[in-house]
């Protein structure tokens, strides 16, 4: 799951997530930071923001995220704040819909990632690719690009769906998914 664009996280927000669980576990092995980055963003508090480090204010006045001074601020719902100056989120773009199915796929990676402590599973679980046609109502593929669009949850009449597609009035949300090479 990856576009900021379309309301999901981007390279940016998956790195300070990733480098957060680095800090807080330096000691950690490779699969513990794993473990650890399932278990603990399963159980975030959201919209508790995650910061590398503590905002600092040098008097350049220029905007920062402060859900205390700013009330758009207040609406974002997973904020992952830059650790620079001036500090911003970077995760503005976030969406019920989108933030709904990031949780639903760090439930799964938590789940797994228990079942491989228990060895119940293996770490290739954790990689297999997702059943498309399974899970959402409508996939749209594009076999030269090597990308699938999902569109989930538009409509079931297909006059709608061409309609909301071709307008993007009504999408609940779009998940753009690469196949690997």
């Amino acid at each position: 799951i990856y576009s900021n664009a379309l309301g999901f996280l981007g390279g940016v927000s998956w790195a300070i997530l990733v480098a957060r669980i680095c800090q807080v576990y330096p000691n950690a092995t490779a699969s513990t930071l794993v473990i650890k980055f399932f278990k603990v963003y399963n159980m975030w508090v959201w919209p508790v923001p995650i910061e590398l480090k503590s905002p600092e204010n040098y008097c350049f006045n220029l905007p920062v995220w402060d859900p205390r001074i700013n009330p758009s601020d207040r609406r974002h719902l997973m904020p992952i704040i830059t650790p620079v100056y001036p500090q911003q989120n970077t995760a503005f773009n976030v969406s019920r819909s989108t933030f709904a199915v990031m949780m639903e796929e760090i439930q799964r990676g938590y789940a797994i990632t228990e079942d491989v402590q228990k060895k119940k599973a293996d770490w290739s679980k954790l990689f297999e690719t997702p059943d498309f046609l399974q899970k959402y109502q409508y996939v749209l593929s594009c076999p030269k690009m090597k990308l699938w669009i999902v569109l989930h949850r538009i409509h079931s009449d297909v006059w709608h769906f061409i309609k909301y597609v071709c307008n993007c009035y009504f999408l609940i949300y779009i998940c753009i998914y690469f196949e690997p090479p």
